[in-house]
């Protein structure tokens, strides 16, 4: 199966296939490639059809859950803090994807998801849905944030903006993929983002996801998760990072752990840096502790 610029391979039994493929224009002329068709490894899968499910996911403080009717409401219980709950692997996913459909149910709060690559500097990647207002930014209703260790969260400006994609109150399928080579994501299909070549393109790596609620000014705001699935091109069960592991030292500075970037009060902020654009550092309130932001 075909489209102008895609091939879809059914696979037939598992296992890797090396597909051969020839092209011939209206003149006669031809050409032809091969390439591995490698298939996913499912790292991570949850529809939330049951109660059951809850018991997957660890709840970060201020943060509280239920199942109902087929999706985890996720509720962020404090204006400063981030609703979150998290899923640890195991292991660690090499140049991964998360599917997940989601949506905000409050006007005041944004959806999406952290993935810790156990790794430093690059410690975690964060994508969000819903209307905000981030400090030195236009308004946005997406923005794809990572974590270095050496300045805080950082987003440029082709990491955000705002698609009209993106639907408020409405399930959203969304899809982001992360390889050695770029990120890509999607809503309902449409690109909303890819970038071939960025600071972070070299770790492609996952350690873990976190579910995260987002509130903009107030308590008690939720989202909605319907599923969610996590898929790699290779998984590694060795004892190695985990989501919990705490990454070594970069460029001489211990860096925070990943799994605790979401727990504490730190803000958001967008300084101007004149012709290199504008990077989202956080700025943390207790200096003597790792810093940890969660909006």
């Amino acid at each position: 199966m075909w489209d102008a610029e895609t091939i879809f391979v059914l696979g037939r039994a598992p296992g890797t296939t090396t597909v051969f493929v020839t092209a011939t224009d209206p003149d006669g002329l031809t050409t032809s490639s091969e390439a591995m068709v490698v298939p996913h490894v499912p790292v991570l899968s949850d529809e939330f059809d049951s109660a059951a499910s809850l018991g997957h996911w660890t709840l970060e403080d201020y943060s509280r859950a239920e199942i109902k009717d087929g999706y985890l409401v996720l509720t962020a219980d404090s204006a400063d803090y981030n609703g979150l709950a998290s899923r640890e692997f195991g292991g660690t996913a090499i140049e991964w994807l998360v599917d997940i459909t989601l949506r905000t149910t409050e006007a005041d709060a944004q959806a999406g998801f952290l993935v810790p690559t156990g790794t430093a500097p690059i410690g975690a990647h964060m994508f969000l849905l819903g209307e905000a207002n981030v400090p030195g930014l236009p308004p946005v209703n997406w923005i794809f944030l990572w974590w270095d260790s050496r300045t805080g969260w950082v987003t440029e400006d082709w990491a955000h903006g705002k698609s009209g994609h993106i639907r408020d109150f409405a399930d959203q399928e969304v899809s982001l993929s992360l390889t050695r080579s770029g990120v890509r994501a999607t809503v309902d299909g449409k690109l909303v983002f890819e970038r071939d070549r960025w600071a972070g393109f070299r770790v492609a790596t996952a350690t873990g996801l976190f579910l995260v609620t987002r509130p903009e000014s107030k308590a008690d705001v939720a989202s909605s998760i319907n599923r969610v699935q996590l898929i790699a091109q290779e998984f590694s069960e060795d004892s190695g990072p985990n989501v919990h592991a705490r990454p070594g030292p970069a460029d001489g500075r211990d860096p925070p752990d990943p799994s605790g970037l979401t727990r504490s009060g730190a803000d958001l902020s967008v300084p101007e840096t004149g012709r290199r654009g504008r990077r989202c550092r956080a700025r943390c309130p207790h200096p003597r502790t790792p810093c940890r932001p969660s909006r």
